[in-house]
């Protein structure tokens, strides 16, 4: 029934998409004691939002006002040691898809922002520049937008379960790119070091994975100063594959040329080691990245 109201939902108005179609998946994720269901439901929300272009002022804080709040209803919900509808085993398949979603409700609700204030700007033909009143209702709507996702991003971030991290990981540079520079160091990195010693090797793995696309956008100083020392304390790592993984993101960003000449040295003396380790593929990279400083 859900796919088949998300196929159709299509070829309905953008308005019908947001008054109808929505509140009924919302209710879905919320109501219903079958994690299937409401994992599916989450999807579907963001399909059906992924084809809305135009929106009316019924609906221009669809996210800030319903979406999001409902959303972290959801989560608490799920994180709640009371729960006696739903096993706390198959919670964390729901979590899994919410932390894996985020991201594209995030990139949505941008969206969303511009086609509102790209509204009201139509709306109002007399005069060209915003008065401070409407400056003032946009700063407090975003403001309120960015509390909204840094509560979510905060409880995926310091979740119990692995997997949850993990799926987070996977689709965590739109919440990077939301949250700016500053942000992003104060509410994703500072929870990302923690996740070097965590005793799951595919979190560590995915982890090392990531962070070389978040330096990019974070900037050199970052990568430097934070970054790049949490990569190196990560060559001592047990497991092989992380090593490579390690290697592999030094490689990119040396490329790209993010990393200072005068760190290249520092960095050529610490991996060189690595030329005579067992492994043919940790001697490889290594080779690799020392011919290339």
């Amino acid at each position: 029934c859900l796919e088949l109201i998300t196929a159709l939902s299509q070829f309905i108005s953008d308005e019908n998409k947001l008054d109808r179609v929505i509140p009924y998946l919302v209710n879905c994720f919320l109501s219903t004691k079958s994690t299937n269901v409401q994992s599916l439901a989450l999807q579907n929300v963001c399909q059906v939002l992924s084809n809305v272009e135009e929106l009316t002022a019924l609906n221009a804080n669809i996210f800030v006002d319903y979406l999001f709040p409902k959303t972290k209803k959801l989560l608490q919900q799920c994180n709640s040691t009371n729960n006696i509808t739903i096993a706390n085993n198959d919670t964390q398949y729901v979590k899994i898809v919410l932390a894996n979603c985020l991201g594209d409700l995030v990139t949505i609700a941008e969206r969303f922002e511009g086609l509102n204030s790209l509204n009201h700007t139509k709306r109002n033909d007399n005069y060209i520049l915003p008065s401070f009143t409407d400056l003032h209702i946009q700063d407090k709507s975003s403001r309120k937008l960015i509390q909204l996702v840094s509560d979510l991003t905060i409880s995926l971030l310091t979740d119990n379960s692995a997997p949850v991290k993990i799926s987070l990981l996977r689709n965590i540079l739109p919440l990077c790119k939301f949250f700016g520079k500053e942000k992003t160091n104060d509410i994703i990195l500072s929870h990302l070091i923690t996740y070097l010693n965590d005793r799951n090797y595919l979190l560590r793995m995915t982890l090392i994975e990531t962070i070389p696309s978040i330096a990019i956008l974070l900037g050199p100083i970052t990568l430097e100063r934070y970054i790049l020392p949490l990569l190196i304390q990560s060559l001592v790592d047990s497991e092989e594959c992380i090593i490579i993984a390690v290697l592999y993101g030094i490689k990119d960003l040396c490329k790209v040329g993010l990393i200072s000449k005068p760190v290249f040295y520092d960095l050529a003396a610490t991996i060189i080691p690595l030329v005579f380790h067992p492994n043919y593929s940790i001697r490889n990279v290594t080779i690799h990245i020392v011919y290339q400083i």
